[in-house]
């Protein structure tokens, strides 16, 4: 006969070493010899079961950030659309040569008369010394023997041209028939301006001009640009010269 207590004793301090190392577990199985699986159930009750967290709340809260940043997007592009309708008005703008009703308080520096100049222009040309752009206009201007005169623009306080919205050279201004000056910047637009009215003396140098505006439009980068329109052609209305139409021809 064995002793009951000390066999009950033993189980339980077995149980309870049992329990202690294995409270943090999920569930605690009490691994006891064939004979005494039936304890096993009893120590069951005196663990405690770990719930396993759950993934729902972490993943609708990403659902809902997602949803927003998307909202947000979504609103901010309808608004650069918006603003962009509103803005398309500004594309392809056409802006007039400005006429000036008098000559801005500017220094000349040069003259260059031409006695057998014919063009009766007065022209007055914006330059920098060493621009190549400029010295494109002169050589075109002492090529076709036309008389006008310089002011030498300084490249870096540009004083001479603070008067001008237009902060670029070669520039000139053109006295029209009615005394007023006409504004032109860029130089093939200058070139093609002078150009056609040699062509044509009879049509008022202003009239030429504009044929000649400013046209605004909007680069790859949204951001908007101003060019002169037509620059690269001479206007000879109906008055072709003869050369030009052969060349048509051929």
């Amino acid at each position: 006969m064995f002793n009951r207590k000390a066999v009950m004793s033993t189980l339980r301090m077995g149980i309870n070493r049992r329990i202690a190392a294995s409270i943090v577990g999920r569930s605690i199985e009490c691994n006891v010899s064939p004979a005494y699986r039936s304890i096993g159930a009893q120590c069951r009750r005196y663990a405690s079961q770990v719930t396993p967290k759950r993934n729902g709340t972490s993943t609708f809260k990403l659902a809902l950030i997602g949803a927003g940043i998307g909202a947000a997007s979504g609103t901010a592009y309808s608004v650069y659309g918006n603003w962009k309708d509103k803005s398309s008005h500004m594309e392809h703008q056409r802006i007039p040569p400005k006429i000036l009703k008098e000559l801005p308080d500017v220094k000349i520096t040069k003259r260059f008369i031409n006695p057998n100049d014919k063009s009766n222009l007065n022209i007055i040309l914006f330059q920098y010394q060493t621009c190549p752009f400029c010295c494109k206009v002169r050589a075109f201007l002492d090529f076709m023997g036309i008389s006008y005169s310089v002011v030498e623009v300084d490249a870096v306080l540009r004083q001479d041209i603070k008067w001008s919205e237009q902060k670029k050279v070669p520039m000139i201004l053109v006295e029209q028939g009615d005394g007023r000056y006409i504004q032109m910047s860029d130089s093939s637009a200058i070139i093609s301006l002078l150009a056609s009215y040699l062509n044509d003396k009879e049509t008022d140098i202003g009239e030429l001009a504009k044929f000649y505006p400013m046209i605004s439009y909007f680069d790859d980068d949204d951001k908007k640009r101003l060019d002169i329109m037509n620059k690269y052609f001479l206007m000879y209305q109906d008055k072709t010269p003869k050369h030009a139409t052969r060349e048509i021809q051929e």
